[in-house]
């Protein structure tokens, strides 16, 4: 089950982020705070999983896409949709510093809820 979407700083900065399920806000913005903390050095796993999270992430640009989800999800399936999300949101920000992907969250929600809906 996907819970959420959205982009970090390297440094776990929520810059953006789309919540797909009533989860409270407080608690997907410290995932997010904490998911830089998650990763090792030298890790080829593009994917992490703690208590009852995954955490699956592409890096665009300085930032992280990461898509939070659950440990029963299809990681299969988890790890095509983040490559999708990830094509679009690099594709949609381009080189623009975190401090601009606001001027594109517009979008982003409208692109995020298209892809969130066809995933079934």
């Amino acid at each position: 089950t996907l819970i959420a979407v959205g982009l970090c700083s390297r440094s776990g900065q929520t810059i953006f982020a789309r919540v797909f399920c009533d989860a409270y806000l407080g608690k997907i913005d410290s995932s997010f705070a904490t998911f830089p903390r998650h990763l090792s050095s030298g890790q080829q796993h593009t994917y992490v999983e703690v208590e009852n999270l995954r955490y699956i992430y592409r890096p665009i640009d300085d930032n992280y896409l990461v898509l939070l989800t659950n440990k029963e999800s299809n990681i299969m399936q988890d790890l095509s949709a983040a490559d999708l999300f990830a094509v679009y949101t690099s594709n949609l920000i381009q080189n623009a510093k975190s401090s601009d992907i606001s001027l594109f969250a517009f979008d982003l929600i409208v692109a995020y809820n298209e892809m969130y809906n066809s995933m079934g």
